[in-house]
């Protein structure tokens, strides 16, 4: 670090500023990694007894890894030393199937289909107004991706419309759900998503039939928004809270808020005390904010 510091710290102030904190956070990442290398070999010491030939699967290599950090390298070094072979191939087909994995459960685009043109944008009108009549201008089928001119009853799809007070996933808070409704038909919104320039609204069809171009009323679940608005205002709290007992050093690094929970990331050289949550807890419920932050801006 001192090295880092005298070459970089010219250029980045902030290098100087944070010495102590990038000290800590190093030795706390050597240290772990120090254990994550003797967990993983006490466990993969344990498989190595029960295989019946002397090769290590791609299966427990990539396993290892993925749950347990275990590097690739120190399996190969120990089959090595132990007279094993190790099914690397096996475990690149492993990680390439994890990184499919991922990126289809991370976005909607891989089920839309190339030929969908939507141009322009969807107006978003959900900070004013919880209900809103709009048109529709897409409907695509989740199952086969393909763009359809009308849902049938249980038929799952993305619906795209011209404005709408759903809110799309974003910042960490989920989408909204709700209702598409008309003159005999009821479409269920399970989840928003961001698409583009476009509002996605994923779910299903519940009742009736629903045409491309139609009319429809789009409702949102006031109550369970509600609940999510009131979780986002916690972690605005828990945030300043946290700067207000531990320092400015205190940075967001993530978060997750539902109508159930909230989770928030954030920098810290160590994990905090019991004593320090109780204080923690303190502050935010008996909202002794206000005498540590000053004015407190709710969302």
């Amino acid at each position: 670090v001192p090295t880092l510091i005298k070459q970089m710290g010219d250029a980045y102030p902030i290098l100087k500023k944070n010495s102590k904190l990038i000290k800590v956070n190093i030795l706390e990442e050597e240290e772990q990694f120090a254990l994550t290398l003797v967990q993983g070999m006490s466990l993969l010491k344990e498989e190595v007894k029960n295989l019946k030939e002397k090769n290590i699967p791609g299966e427990l290599v990539f396993k290892l890894y993925d749950t347990y950090g275990f590097p690739p390298d120190m399996t190969a070094d120990f089959a090595r030393e132990n007279n094993l072979k190790v099914d690397l191939k096996g475990y690149k087909r492993a990680m390439v199937k994890q990184k499919e994995r991922g990126r289809g459960a991370s976005t909607f685009n891989s089920v839309l289909p190339e030929s969908l043109n939507l141009k322009g944008s969807t107006n978003f009108v959900g900070y004013e107004k919880n209900e809103v009549k709009a048109k529709i201008l897409e409907l695509v089928s989740i199952s086969d991706g393909k763009a359809q001119q009308k849902l049938k009853r249980n038929q799952e799809a993305i619906v795209f419309l011209d404005k709408t007070p759903f809110y799309a996933e974003s910042g960490g808070q989920v989408g909204d759900s709700g209702v598409l409704i008309g003159d005999k038909f009821e479409f269920q919104v399970n989840d928003t998503q961001k698409i583009g320039d476009h509002i996605g609204h994923v779910g299903e069809m519940k009742k009736g039939s629903l045409s491309k171009g139609s009319n429809v009323d789009a409702k949102i679940d006031l109550k369970r928004r509600n609940k999510i608005a009131a979780n986002h205002s916690a972690a605005h709290i828990l945030n300043a809270a946290l700067r207000g007992l531990f320092g400015s050093d205190i940075e967001q690094r993530g978060s997750y808020v539902d109508e159930t929970h909230l989770r928030f990331d954030f920098t810290h050289p160590k994990a905090l005390s019991l004593k320090e949550i109780k204080n923690l807890e303190e502050v935010i419920v008996h909202t002794k904010l206000l005498s540590i932050m000053g004015n407190i801006y709710f969302y």
